[in-house]
């Protein structure tokens, strides 16, 4: 009733009559002593007659419903009614009517709301409604009778879905109506809606199931238009489960309900005479649809006959192991009974082909076993039988001769043990197989092996008719070459004092080397295909002929011999290496020296410069430069010592042969694939890891890493801007000529330096409540009285600052000193002020063997230990995980790979070049950072020297170009191409040298090198025509400078110390020789030569090593543009003076012996990266990189060792991961003093 009035309050409003379709009825309960309608017709009448067209009239005959039509009252409420609204009365409202100046009186006002208050409207039927058809889940096709009870005289929509399928009236409280509902089968829902003049509506639905499709019936038996001869039919096959079948046979009807799996099955009984048999099945499903389906089969009489039953196969006295399968043909559909020694429950039914194969279990022991199989048909049965032989026990077989794993030249009879009356079929390695009789147990045949040595495996195999096998097999190692013995000591023809010598060389692996001399004779194990044993000569002086033999397994014989003089105690010069090396060269060979001995008993510096290759004397260059008489072979090269005439006071052979045996008794040898530069001692601790301070980049980014793990970029660029004053306190890491981090100063300018960050960081984090709560985690920040809340602070930033747990005292200390500060900037700024935050302290270890000075490194040590060599910062998420859960020790290989990884990634900034801890590397070791820009310069000069155009080259420069820019883009080139093969192209340095791939992402790099600019991607890489330029000499990165002109002897002297490890003095007097004339039209070679390479100046020791170094790569411009002439310009006068060929021609000597002639810098690239030097001398500078200490090449030896062969096979990435896998890194070595 609610809805009605609304309605109707809406109408009244609007002054829209209500429409009148249905008479309402009203009952007036105001008692009024005075009609109220009487008050209306007496006051209202007089002008709102029928004919006076206006909107409300009233007449005599007027009723409520009269009223409410025109809407002027709302039964129930007189306040809205628009009738009382507009009433006037006496003392009362400013309502208008009547117009008249009369009023109503208060008392018939009052009448009036009083009437209207009391209508209540009745008799307005509410809708109901029912469906009795169709019930839910029904089936129809595509029309259904809707049907079921209503509320007269209301109207009923049908809608399904969002369709409407029509309207129908409902009389005497019933309808009914046909629908039609159009689409796919399936489940539908039918709706039935009712409503009546207030609002009221009432709902119904029902869901069915529209279906067109026909039941599916199939008779699977008996098949249509077979035979049968039984009287009783079993009928089956598939039907639409849950509705009735009808069958139709013999005149007679019967219905079944199919089952719900869908298949039927039913006898058909009486079928007692010969002839077709038809038969009807028919299926009507609840929608109506029908399926009807008519077969038929022929009965007949049968004929009694015998079952016929054969067996195939096997052959009657065959041999078989546990079963065997009996095949044939029998009676389809007949059980096949098996008897006989099978075991139980053999029994079958014949397939319905007639054919059957069986596989039947014979009865243990072995021996004859006969089967019997049998079939019944009408009472007369059939059998066959068969018998067969159980064979389970294989051939005895074996190999007797040669014995296993044995050797033998060339032919070897094989021989054994067989079962008589078998084949033995022999096999072998790379032979066709034979047959061999088996005679009186015992076989026997010649091989002769195939031609190549190695592994032969001889196989002997027999089997019996039950298919029993057995083979034996051995390996037999076919070896005709015999072992290959190699002197490297004593040499032949030397003459000695000694009653014995050092005998020594390479032999094969494994097999006893014999010496012998007369009737002395000695053994010694080759180990590491080497020996070396001292032998005692036969008494008595004169020649003695030594004989080394090794004899190996297979007989095979190699001898060599060699003869020594045994001369009396004439000369008892019996020196070591050392004494001899002090002795004879420690004069000249001093500082200032290409090859020093300034420390003579480090003898590792000659085998790490290669003048000693290990366990090699014929290929070491100390060798081969010894002179020892005016007979010797190689006197070209063979110079030393020499004395002020320049004549040669040679060594003497006892002094020689003291170095040879030293180089050669040197591991690991030559050859092996084990060779390295580096003589690991595994007896001599590493240098020591004094206490290192963080560099300045370190400690940059730890702060902005401290900041990330709290705030978004956004802000952590705004908080380090603002710290660029305070950080520019703190001093720039100085390492000259070599990396940065190499400097381990700590000045009170570094003190004052942290402190002032330490201060400003501190109120930058706590600088807004935002800020504040952020940083310290919690919303409680805001009170630091509240402990706490300071307390999970400390707990929980203390380890993550600190770089490792807290210990309890440290926590309790930590605890302490907040209570007596007065907020959380004071407390961070303590935390940063912390010898755990600023230094690498590494004194929490476990000693190693008791051995204080040698402590195991914890897991959080470790981690920061990796942590700063890898991201130049503090441990990421991943490796404090790996620290706290203990990973970083059991997954130590996966741990670092992934760290590795995450490492390309991890970038930071510097001389405005982005870079990752390894581009940081490449930068300090070819010093890019030091890399002036050229200020000095006036404009003229260098934009005639940027405006040069080359031959055939389009490189010219712009002019006034940014220099800084251009120094930026050169050394961000240097790093993307050492991170290029440090990850996606996994290459080493031999790469680094050889490359042609361009690495330049700026403008007018790429212009100088005249190739498109590389737009980061490696999958687009831009290659440099391959005979201008190979790797790192020949990018700009490498010529720039702070000058105008190429400078060969600072590109000389950077590939001798940065390339090849090869240090050098500055010369005691640098100036320049008196009396040399420079011309105008020389070239900058030309200068550098007349200046330095005079004959008789102190200059020419060391520029003739430097020099051809330099002159090399002459054909670049400092601006690192390919070159084949030079432009000679006077700058004074801005005139070009002469235009020359460039010379990069220079024998670099990389080895001393070597006189190979290069043109250019790819061929110096190609001859230093075949040379293997600059392998060596790449791994000594990323070992300094990560110890940030040089290298000691005897007590660093191993760990320089381990990098060299992790290079070796595993590239940059072996190299860098290779330190941190050496044993050394996970420990620290140290005195005690800190």
């Amino acid at each position: 009733m609610k809805l009605f009035f609304l309605v109707l309050l809406a109408a009244i409003s609007s002054c829209t009559p209500v429409g009148q379709q249905t008479e309402l009825e009203f009952k007036d309960k105001s008692n009024s002593p005075k009609d109220a309608m009487t008050v209306m017709t007496e006051n209202c009448m007089s002008c709102h007659q029928a004919d006076s067209g206006r909107a409300f009239t009233i007449s005599n005959n007027s009723k409520a419903q009269d009223f409410i039509d025109q809407g002027m009252i709302v039964p129930g409420k007189s306040a809205q009614s628009v009738l009382v609204q507009r009433m006037k009365f006496s003392g009362g409202n400013n309502a208008n009517m009547p117009q008249q100046n009369t009023e109503f009186s208060r008392d018939d006002y009052n009448i009036v709301v009083k009437w209207i208050d009391s209508l209540e409207v009745i008799n307005v039927p509410k809708p109901q409604i029912t469906i009795q058809s169709p019930t839910t889940n029904s089936s129809f096709k595509s029309t259904v009778v809707v049907k079921g009870t209503c509320t007269s005289d209301l109207e009923i929509e049908i809608t399904s879905g969002i369709t409407s399928l029509g309207t129908v009236g409902c009389i005497n409280q019933q309808f009914e109506k046909e629908i039609t509902i159009a689409g796919a089968d399936g489940t539908k829902v039918i709706k039935l809606t009712q409503a009546n003049e207030i609002g009221e509506s009432a709902e119904a639905s029902v869901t069915v199931i529209k279906d067109n499709v026909a039941p599916v019936i199939q008779v699977i038996q008996p098949v249509a238009n077979t035979t049968v001869y039984e009287n009783t039919v079993q009928l089956t096959g598939v039907c639409e489960a849950s509705l009735n079948l009808q069958i139709t046979f013999a005149q007679l009807q019967k219905t079944i309900l199919c089952p719900d799996d869908g298949r039927f099955s039913d006898s058909l009984t009486g079928i007692n005479t010969d002839g077709e048999k038809p038969i009807r099945l028919q299926q009507t499903d609840r929608a109506g649809n029908s399926t009807t389906l008519n077969t038929s089969f022929i009965k007949a009489t049968r004929v009694a006959q015998a079952p016929v039953i054969t067996i195939t196969s096997p052959m009657s006295g065959t041999s078989f192991q546990q079963s065997v399968t009996v095949a044939g043909s029998c009676e389809a559909n007949i059980q096949v009974v098996v008897s006989g020694d099978v075991a139980a429950n053999s029994s079958f039914t014949c397939p319905s082909n007639g054919q059957y194969s069986r596989a039947l279990t014979l009865n243990s022991p072995d021996g004859v076993k006969t089967l019997t199989l049998q079939q019944t048909k009408n009472a007369i049965s059939t059998q066959v039988s068969l018998s067969v032989y159980r064979d389970t026990q294989r051939p005895t077989l074996a190999i007797t001769s040669p014995a296993n794993l044995s050797h033998t030249r060339s032919s070897l009879t094989v021989s054994g043990n067989c079962e008589v009356g078998l084949p033995v079929v022999l096999s072998a390695t790379g032979l066709s197989n034979v047959n061999v009789t088996c005679t009186q147990g015992q076989f026997s045949r010649a091989l002769v092996l195939n031609s190549a040595d190695g592994v032969k495996a001889i196989s002997v195999t027999q089997t019996d008719a039950a298919q029993n096998s057995t083979t034996s097999t051995i390996s037999v190692t076919l070896d005709t070459t015999p072992p290959l013995i190699t002197l490297s000591s004593p040499m032949a023809n030397a003459t000695t004092i000694a009653t014995s010598v050092v005998v020594s060389g390479t032999c094969e692996q494994n097999l006893v080397v014999r010496i012998s001399q007369s009737t002395y004779a000695a053994t010694v194990n080759c180990t590491n295909s080497a020996f070396s044993t001292t032998f005692t000569f036969s008494s008595g002086l004169g020649e003695k002929t030594i004989s080394v033999t090794q004899t190996d397994l297979a007989g095979n014989a190699f001898e060599q011999l060699v003869k020594v003089t045994r001369v009396g105690d004439s000369n008892n010069y019996a020196a070591s290496a050392h004494e001899v090396l002090k002795t004879r060269c420690i004069g000249c060979h001093s500082a200032g020296w290409e090859t020093q001995l300034n420390n003579a008993s480090d003898l590792q510096q000659l085998v790490s410069l290669q003048k000693i290759i290990p366990g090699d004397p014929e290929k070491s260059p100390v060798i081969m430069r010894m002179y020892f008489g005016p007979n010797h072979s190689n006197n070209a090269v063979s110079k030393m010592p020499p004395v002020a005439s320049q004549e040669y006071q040679g060594f003497n052979i006892h002094e020689y042969q003291a170095v040879y045996n030293y180089i050669t008794s040197i591991k690991p040898a030559p050859g092996t694939g084990n060779d390295t530069p580096f003589v690991c001692d595994t007896n001599a601790a590493p240098s020591l890891n004094p206490l290192k301070r963080l560099t300045k980049i370190q400690y940059t980014n730890t702060l902005r890493d401290l900041l990330k793990r709290a705030f978004t970029t956004t802000v952590v660029d705004s908080i380090m801007t603002n710290l660029a004053v305070p950080l520019s306190t703190i001093p720039s890491d100085e390492a000259k000529h070599d990396f940065p981090g190499l400097d381990n100063q700590v000045t009170s300018s570094h003190i004052g330096g942290h402190l002032d960050v330490a201060i400003a960081f501190a109120q930058e984090v706590t600088s807004t409540s935002s800020r504040l709560t952020t940083f310290v985690g919690e919303a409680c920040a805001e009170t630091y009285s509240d402990v706490n809340c300071r307390n999970r602070f400390i707990d929980r930033f203390g380890p993550i600052v600190l770089r490792h747990p807290l210990t309890v005292e440290e926590r309790d200390k930590f605890r302490a000193d907040a209570t007596a500060l007065t907020s959380y900037s004071d407390l961070i700024a303590v935390f940063l002020m912390e010898s755990d935050f600023l230094y690498h302290t590494e004194f929490r270890g476990t000693p190693i063997a008791g051995n204080e000075s040698q402590l195991k490194l914890t897991p959080h040590e470790l981690a920061n230990r990796i942590s700063y060599l890898f991201f130049q910062s503090m441990p990421d998420t991943d490796l404090r995980n790996a620290a706290d859960l203990g990973t970083i020790t059991t997954q130590f290989e996966t741990v670092v790979n992934d760290a590795y990884t995450r490492a390309q990634t991890k970038t930071f900034s510097v001389s405005n070049t982005t870079r990752n801890a390894f581009g940081h590397f490449m930068s300090g070791w070819l010093q890019l950072d030091e890399t002036p820009t050229m200020q000095s310069l006036n404009a003229s000069s260098l934009n005639a020297t940027l405006g040069i155009a080359y031959p055939n080259k389009n490189t010219a420069l712009p002019s006034n170009m940014d220099l800084s820019a251009y120094r930026s883009e050169l050394v961000q080139e240097m790093m993307d191409m050492f991170n290029y093969y440090a990850y996606t192209g996994n290459g080493d340095m031999y790469d680094l040298l050889t490359s042609n791939v361009s690495f330049a992402k700026g403008t007018n790099l790429a212009k100088a090198y005249g190739v498109a600019v590389w737009n980061g991607s490696t999958s687009n890489l831009v290659t440099f025509p391959s005979t201008e330029r190979s790797g790192i000499l020949t990018r700009a990165g490498f010529h720039f400078h702070a000058g105008i002109l190429s400078r060969p002897i600072l590109k000389g002297v950077k590939v001798m110390k940065k390339i090849l490890c090869e240090d050098i003095q500055a010369p005691a007097n640098n100036t320049a020789p008196e009396g040399v004339v420079i011309e105008a039209d020389f070239t900058v070679r030309e200068k550098t030569h007349a200046l330095t390479q005079i004959e008789g100046t102190s200059c020419v020791s060391c520029h003739q090593r430097i020099n051809p170094l330099g002159f090399a790569t002459e054909d670049y411009d400092v601006f690192g543009r390919h070159r084949s002439v030079e432009h000679i310009i006077d700058y004074a006068a801005g005139s070009t003076v002469a235009i020359k060929n460039v010379d990069a021609s220079a024998i670099p000597q990389i080895n001393i012996s070597d006189t190979t002639s290069v043109s250019g810098g790819v061929q110096l690239s190609k001859i230093i990266a075949d040379s293997g030097k600059a392998e060596a001398c790449i791994v000594r500078n990323f070992h300094k990189y990560t110890y940030r200490q040089k290298e000691n090449l005897s007590k660093d030896a191993c760990s320089l060792e381990f990098m060299y062969r992790e290079h070796k096979t595993g590239g940059l990435k072996g190299m860098m991961t290779g330190v941190v896998r050496s044993p050394a890194f996970s420990i620290r070595y140290h005195d005690g003093e800190e």
